[in-house]
Order: C-alpha cells, then structure tokens, then sequence
C-alpha cells in the first residue's frame, strides 16, 4: 500500500512539474519556423581574394577563365606570327633603288672635287697614250730625228679664269702639272711638220675624253683659239688645239684645280691693281693674261710698272702694258705698246713724273739724237 502511495506520488509530481514547464512556455515569446535541417546552407565565411579575373571561385566565372585561357594563347600565336611575316617581309624586299638627282648641265665646270683626281694623273695618262702613238721617247733635249719625241715636264697649271673676273691667272706646284713634247720638225716638209704636231695633240685630246674629260665651251679657249679646255669635276686641262695650233713644236698640255683658281693666288694679289687698272681704263680683253716684268721709280714720288699684257685665248701677239702711280693714288693705265713711245704720248705730268727717266722717240730729231728720255724732252726737275 505504502509502495502505491509513493508511486502516486512520483506521478503526481511528475504531473506537476509538467503542469509548471507548460505555465511556463506560455510566457515565452514563439520561435519563427525553422527549415528542415537538410536546406539549411552552412554560414558562408569570406576570405580575402586576390584580384584577377583567374581567381574567382563562382562555376559561372570558372568558365570565363576558360574561355581567357583559350583566347590568350591563341592571340598570342596570332601576335607572334604577325611580327615573323613583318620581319621576313622587311629583309627580304627587293631594294628600292635611290633617286639621284641628276647634275645640272653648265658650260662651266663642276667645282665640285674629285679627291682621286689629280692634274699629275691625268698628264702621266696622257703620255702614257701618247708613247703608243710614238714609242721612241727620248731624253730631254735631245736632237730629234725620225719620229722622235721627248717630254718637258713643269709644275705649272694652265690659265684660268676667277670667278667674277675677265682676266686669267696661273699657279705653280701645288698639284699642278704640265708637258710639252717636242717632236721633230726640222728640215722636215710643212705637211709633215704638221701631221705630227696634229697627231700628237689629237692623241691629247682621245686620253683626256677616254678618262672622262669634256670640252669647256665658256672660256676663251674656244673657237679660232690655239688651245682647248676640257674639264672633269675639278681639273681644268688646257692642251694645244690641232684644228687651230702653230705647227711647230712644242704640243703642250697642263692641267691644275679649278677650286685653287681664286683671288688667295699670289699670282692674283700681284696683277689685280694692274687689272683693276686696265679694266677701268675699258680696255680689259676677256681673257687678258697679265705677267710682271718689273716696277721703276720716276720723280716726286711716281712710280710706273710694265707688265706684259697677252690673251689666254691666243698663241701669239702680246703686248707690255704701261701703267703709272702717283705718291698717293691707285694704278693707272697707260698704254699698251710693242715699241719705242713717241715723247710727245707722255702728255700728263703724272705720267711725266712717273716715266721720267724711260727712254722716248723724239720725232723732231733723227737718227740717235732722236732717243732722248722724257725727263729731258720736257726739261723736269727731279
């Protein structure tokens, strides 16, 4: 009885307590509904993620990189062969060939220099074709007989003109060079004479045109001249002209640099004011050739000059030119004369004082009495 007691009793209490838990949850405010366990995703966590677009975890993204992957390789295959063909393409084009620019044709030679042209090359080719024509070349100076020649080298370069300027000038050494060949000529028939000093001079001018050299048509050697000029970029030949030429000897030829033709020459220093003179006076020639002879003291301080007066374009004639100068003036042109000057032309003072002691030809007297000196023809006083 007692042990049915004590169940009711457990029983009861257990009744109790279930009465106070549900009293209890009644107070409890209501949980929201709560998914089956299987739906529920887990918390997702977020780490850091480097940027790129291989790195993103997502499927749908995953497949963009692998679309990249087959791209990028592929545009770099495309890259590559692109930069072959370009390369190949670059060295294996047939060369283009390069405009050049053609010269312009002028009468007067290109200054433009030719460093392997030299005037002592160009004469020694010319002897060279000279000796196939007459091959007994003898010493210098020897007698000549038969066909024999002999050649008479110098250092002087032909006249020729300064830009600017109507007379020529020469130079000596300085890379010039000249021949003349002799050839013989005496006791020998005109026709003969002839034929050989054209045959030479000829042979001249076939070495000059075989080694590139053209005729100067704008110079004084040309027509009617007894020499002719042919030019080749920097060198300047003059030669002995067989159409026009004296037919005896010698056949000459010399050749200089057209760039060293400028008023640095001593030769040009030395005859300008003689030039300028003769050139003011109007009677300068083109092509005049002046050459000095010598310089003389007058009176009073004057001073007078004879310079020997010739053209470039000639092989004869030539006259000596008379020029004077006062203590304090520039030259002055006289005349040009090839014989005694009558007394009565010196008919200034400035030319008296400056002649006064030259020689004159007194036409009022005869025989020796007659070369008397302008001095005493005027009565001047020192």
């Amino acid at each position: 009885m007692d042990e049915e007691s004590d169940d009711q009793e457990q029983v009861l209490n257990v009744h109790v307590h279930h009465k106070e838990v549900t009293e209890d949850s009644e107070s409890i405010e209501p949980t929201p509904d709560v998914p089956d366990s299987e739906s529920i995703e887990p918390p997702k966590t977020f780490e850091p993620q480097p940027i790129g677009p291989e790195l993103v975890a997502t499927p749908k993204r995953k497949r963009k990189l692998k679309k990249w992957m087959i791209i990028v390789p592929v545009l770099l295959v495309l890259v590559v062969a692109a930069g072959a063909g370009a390369f190949y393409l670059a060295n294996n084009k047939k060369p283009v060939p390069e405009k050049t620019k053609t010269p312009a044709v002028s009468k007067t030679a290109s200054v433009k220099a030719v460093p392997s042209l030299k005037p002592t090359d160009v004469v020694t080719k010319v002897q060279d074709y000279i000796k196939t024509k007459y091959p007994q070349v003898m010493p210098e100076g020897t007698k000549l007989t038969g066909e024999q020649i002999y050649f008479k080298d110098s250092s002087a370069a032909p006249n020729w003109k300064i830009p600017g300027e109507k007379f020529y000038v020469s130079y000596s050494d300085n890379g010039a060079a000249k021949t003349d060949i002799y050839y013989n000529w005496e006791s020998v028939a005109d026709n003969i004479v002839s034929a050989r000093y054209m045959a030479i001079s000829g042979a001249a001018i076939k070495s000059l045109t075989d080694q590139g050299f053209v005729k100067n048509t704008d110079s004084v050697y040309g027509e009617g001249s007894g020499s002719v000029a042919y030019t080749k970029g920097d060198v300047v030949c003059v030669t002995s002209s067989p159409d026009n030429g004296t037919i005896s000897p010698p056949s000459s030829l010399a050749c200089g640099q057209i760039s060293k033709y400028t008023k640095n020459l001593e030769s040009y220093k030395e005859i300008e004011p003689y030039a300028l003179a003769i050139a003011k006076s109007g009677e300068m020639d083109v092509g005049a050739v002046f050459s000095f002879s010598e310089l003389k003291a007058g009176i009073k301080g004057y001073k007078n000059a004879k310079v020997g007066l010739s053209n470039a374009g000639t092989y004869v004639g030539g006259s000596m030119g008379l020029f004077y100068k006062s203590p304090t003036g520039d030259w002055q042109f006289f005349k040009g004369s090839q014989s005694l000057i009558m007394c009565k032309d010196f008919n200034t003072k400035d030319i008296q004082y400056a002649f006064a002691f030259e020689s004159c030809y007194d036409d009022n007297k005869t025989g020796d009495a007659a070369m008397v000196n302008v001095a005493g023809f005027y009565n001047l006083q020192p």
